[in-house]
This record gives C-alpha cells, sequence and structure tokens, in this order.
C-alpha cells in the first residue's frame, strides 16, 4: 500500500533574501515524497514571452511553480514529480496545505492553488 506523507504542513520561515516563488519551492521540495519540481511548456512559454500579463498583476515564476499576485490574491500553480511509493492524492494535498502556510506568512492572500502531479516515479 502506497505510504502518506505527514499531514501537518511544512514550517515556513520567509527570509528577506528570497523570493515567494524560492520560498515555495523550498517548502514543497522538503515534503517526503515530492522528488522535483516539473517545468512544463507553460514555463517555456512565460520565458518567451516576458511581456504577458498586465500592469495591474506580478508574475513570479520558478521551473515547476508559478505565482501571479493581482493586489494582494496570489494564485500558485505547481508542477511536481512525487515518489510512487506515496499516495498522490494525499501527497498532493499536503502541497495545497504547503502553499497556504507558506503564502500565510506573506502579507498575501491565497486565491487560486493548483497542484499538477505530472510524474510518479517507481523504484526499480
Amino acid at each position: 500500500m502506497p505510504k502518506q506523507p505527514d499531514s501537518a504542513p511544512t514550517d515556513t520561515v520567509q527570509s528577506n533574501d528570497t523570493s515567494l516563488p524560492s520560498d515555495l519551492a523550498q517548502a514543497i521540495l522538503s515534503i517526503e515524497g515530492v522528488i522535483r519540481l516539473e517545468p512544463s511548456m507553460r514555463d517555456l512559454f512565460r520565458k518567451a514571452d516576458p511581456r504577458r500579463g498586465s500592469k495591474r498583476d506580478r508574475r513570479e515564476n520558478l521551473d515547476g511553480i508559478n505565482v501571479t499576485t493581482i493586489g494582494n490574491i496570489t494564485d500558485v500553480s505547481v508542477d511536481v514529480a512525487i515518489a510512487g511509493a506515496y499516495q498522490a492524492l494525499a501527497t498532493g494535498q499536503h502541497i495545497h496545505d504547503t502553499i497556504q502556510a507558506v503564502l500565510h506568512t506573506y502579507p498575501l492572500e491565497p486565491g487560486h492553488t493548483m497542484v499538477n502531479v505530472l510524474t510518479i516515479e517507481y523504484d526499480e
């Protein structure tokens, strides 16, 4: 039976020298069962045209993490690879809860949060 990650979100400390996507990446990668963040085609298109978006919103992205803030409402989309020994649903929920916890360390209101499990890798 696949393992479930611990249910409590990872505690996060906001540091002044990192950006929100970096803090999110650090917190997500510390979750048991998460192998890596997965760059996607969406990341490639956003890098190709950095002018996308209006002056009202701010986009901050790393490969596998896309953050859009309009006012103080922040939407986050994360693409991950997880280990096959872990339940995808439980790991995805843990990632979601961790994102919410990180956003609450900033003066931001969580908006839409999307967790995409793009790869499940099994040990051979």
